[in-house]
């Protein structure tokens, strides 16, 4: 091997590009679901002020429902309370 080269066993290389490619899909789930969330954040907010109560529960149970899927994507155990 020349200088700067590193050898990396393939059995490694297999190991560590599996793990990228999971680290990946996760990081893509989770910028989905981030887009997901202000797009209901959104919707929710253009509501006009006359709109029923219960559109609005509506939006926030949704909103609610999708946030507790966050902690999943952060790696972190538990539900948001309510």
């Amino acid at each position: 091997m020349t200088q700067g080269e590193h050898f990396c066993p393939p059995f490694h290389l297999h190991v560590c590009t599996r793990a990228l490619t999971l680290q990946h899909r996760t990081v893509l789930g989770f910028i989905c679901l981030l887009f997901q969330l202000t797009q209901l954040v959104e919707r929710i907010q253009s509501f006009p002020v006359t709109s029923p109560v219960i559109k609005f529960l509506t939006g926030l149970e949704l909103l609610l429902e999708k946030a507790q899927v966050c902690p999943h994507y952060l790696g972190v155990s538990g539900v948001i309370k309510v």
